[in-house]
């Protein structure tokens, strides 16, 4: 037996929320919605390689590797 509504946390209920979401959207939406996050990798990608080229003032090595391995632990590389 599921978990009656009221029951769930509130981070139960957005998850939920998205999941409904999701599940209505056409096929062209869903392709047009993981295109976009897709992208936001690439965003991420072309920053650390900035970075790394010393396009910045100020940020060295270090300070780069250190930002390459917390975008690492967030899972946005």
């Amino acid at each position: 037996m599921s978990k009656k509504k009221c029951r769930l946390t509130e981070n139960e209920l957005a998850i939920h929320n998205e999941a409904v979401r999701l599940r209505k959207m056409t096929d062209a939406q869903l392709v047009a919605t993981f295109e976009k996050a897709g992208n936001k990798n690439n965003g991420v990608n072309r920053l650390l390689k900035a970075l790394e080229e010393g396009k910045c003032k100020g940020i060295g090595g270090g300070t780069v590797y250190k930002i390459t391995q917390f975008a690492k632990e967030l899972n946005l590389i």
